[in-house]
């Protein structure tokens, strides 16, 4: 019954008919999953309201292999079954012992009565009475809990800072490092961002214009304007080539200039005169990247060692390389008029999605939110980091979809979570997994701990949700611009969807609360939300399946937090950064 009611059943008469009973006896265990804890009134003021599983109730409904331990907390958790049990161990008071405890409880019932519900509590003690009740209480010499609020973990595993060379106005490998971190991780971002995010580097004295450039240049962002919105937009390249933003030396031996300059060293070295007067011309410009990436200056005969001993054996040549990309007649880089929810183009395969850090602000509710909106309504070009609330050109990512002017306000909670579930898209597959969690297959599991959400698919561990859903959009078409490390982290992840009142963490799972999944399904605005999602839920299983079936041991190997050992032991040779 209590599965049922997890899958959203409430009606007593499908209840009796799913489980082959009379509606009488579906009554009878209502009110002792009740009595138990299990459930409780959807209106705590209101009795007769609707049930709703209980936080016992969901981590019962969804315990595995944990589930008699569960049942057997929630029944000696009874001050009745307590005192009943006092110094019986695991011996079941006689059925005439148990109606003289619930006559002394209710003398105003008759025998008969008091009889059925001491053969109740009977039945509901037998299973229990296996597992001993917890130890509870205060041991000697702990503290007892304070009201602190419990820190939350960072929304992005590093905060890089850099000290630029000492002229600021050449380009300086550690400071776009940051430039492209930060471009990958926000998608999009206007002028007025990249100033903001040089400053909290401390590369205070960094031009704008440099970076600016050197993102063009590299053919890591390209620069779309729509109406009054100017914005860098992360280009297919940069993603495909992510890997190289882990190192200072990754960025600096795929740019395309510095190459250039590397492989006329080598020609100087080979006796060619012509390498020796590129290497004349450039070597003011990329002397400070040597001294930054070697120690000391470059002379020819030692580069090629130098780079070799720095990719560990592996060719230059094989080394990713920056620049734009080649493209068709028929493709293009940015497609444009994507002007809807995510939710709405799920459909497509030419979406750019992001999960930004910004989203962060998220835990602090509706009114940090409308504070930002205020602040933006008097300066929408502020220098500072984007913000959840930026409008958006191209890739989805915030509470505001590509081409949607932002609101003096949002009304309330349920508004914002609403729009995070349809304009945020890795919300969307996180709800499509809880919703699909709640189904009848009970195939994937949510498993939150370390602070680390993984996968569990067919009791196996499929990999960390954030790798698992960029490797599922990949398949999509879609383009996921998030770092090959670092990053949001899906423990941020989990804090705002807690926050929100989305979901919770009950014995290490992450599972749809209780109170939203009844609104999904109840209230009208929330229900608009539902029925396009549960379309989307069928398409993400499938998609689910068929990755698994292409690799059936997938262990999920970046981009969720700092990777694990048995996350490095499965990572690709190919990828790895110098």
């Amino acid at each position: 019954m209590i599965a049922h009611v997890s899958e959203g059943i409430r009606s007593k008469n499908v209840l009796a008919e799913l489980l082959n009973c009379q509606v009488g006896t579906v009554s009878s265990y209502l009110q002792a999953a009740r009595w138990l804890g299990l459930l409780e009134p959807s209106v705590p003021e209101k009795p007769g309201a609707p049930v709703r599983l209980s936080r016992l109730g969901l981590a019962l409904a969804f315990g595995d292999r944990q589930q008699w331990r569960v049942y057997a907390d929630a029944v000696w958790s009874q001050p009745f079954v307590r005192e009943i049990m006092s110094g019986r161990g695991d011996e079941i008071p006689s059925l005439e012992t148990l109606v003289r405890h619930v006559l002394k409880r209710h003398p105003e019932i008759s025998p008969a009565t008091a009889c059925r519900r001491a053969s109740a509590i009977r039945g509901l003690l037998e299973p229990a009475v296996r597992l001993a009740p917890r130890s509870s209480g205060v041991s000697r010499g702990s503290q007892l809990p304070l009201g602190f609020p419990i820190p939350r973990p960072p929304a992005t595993q590093d905060r890089l800072r850099v000290e630029p060379g000492p002229d600021p106005n050449n380009e300086d490998p550690a400071v776009y490092r940051v430039v492209l971190q930060s471009l990958l991780d926000y998608g999009e971002m206007g002028v007025n961002h990249l100033r903001g995010i040089l400053d909290k580097a401390g590369a205070t004295t960094a031009p704008v214009g440099t970076y600016t450039n050197m993102l063009l240049r590299r053919g890591d962002a390209s620069r779309l304007q729509e109406g009054e919105l100017d914005k860098l937009v992360v280009t297919p390249g940069a993603i495909a080539r992510r890997s190289v933003s882990d190192t200072v030396a990754s960025v600096a031996l795929s740019d395309p200039e510095y190459r250039e300059y590397l492989d006329a060293l080598i020609r100087a070295d080979r006796g060619d005169p012509a390498g020796a007067m590129i290497y004349g011309k450039m070597i003011n410009r990329f002397g400070p990247w040597d001294r930054r990436l070697f120690g000391g200056n470059l002379k020819p005969r030692e580069v090629a060692r130098a780079v070799e001993r720095m990719l560990m054996g592996s060719p230059l040549a094989a080394f990713p390389m920056a620049g734009p990309a080649e493209r068709t007649e028929q493709e293009t880089e940015h497609p444009r008029h994507q002007g809807a929810p995510f939710l709405d183009l799920v459909h497509r395969s030419d979406l750019f999605v992001a999960l930004p850090p910004s989203l962060d602000v998220l835990v602090g509710g509706i009114s940090v939110v409308n504070q930002l909106l205020l602040t933006r309504s008097r300066g929408p070009l502020r220098v500072g980091e984007p913000t959840a609330i930026e409008p958006r050109i191209l890739v989805h990512g915030g509470l505001l979809h590509p081409g949607e002017r932002p609101p003096r306000a949002f009304p309330d909670n349920v508004e914002m979570r609403l729009r995070l579930v349809s304009r945020v898209p890795h919300v969307t597959c996180l709800l499509a997994m809880l919703l699909l969690h709640r189904g009848t297959s009970g195939n994937l599991t949510l498993r939150f701990q370390r602070h680390r959400l993984r996968i569990l698919y067919r009791r196996r561990n499929r990999g960390t949700f954030l790798d698992i859903v960029d490797r599922l959009m990949a398949a999509r078409g879609w383009r996921v611009s998030r770092r090959f490390r670092g990053g949001m982290t899906s423990a941020a992840l989990v804090s705002i969807v807690e926050a929100l009142g989305m979901a919770s963490v009950i014995r290490q799972k992450l599972i749809l609360d209780e109170n939203f999944f009844l609104r999904l399904k109840g209230e009208p605005e929330d229900r608009q939300v539902f029925d396009k999602i549960m379309g989307f839920v069928g398409t993400l299983e499938t998609d689910l399946n068929h990755l698994i079936r292409e690799e059936p041991d997938s262990q999920g190997i970046s981009g969720d937090d700092e990777p694990s050992r048995d996350d490095r032991d499965g990572q690709d040779p190919g990828s790895r950064s110098p």
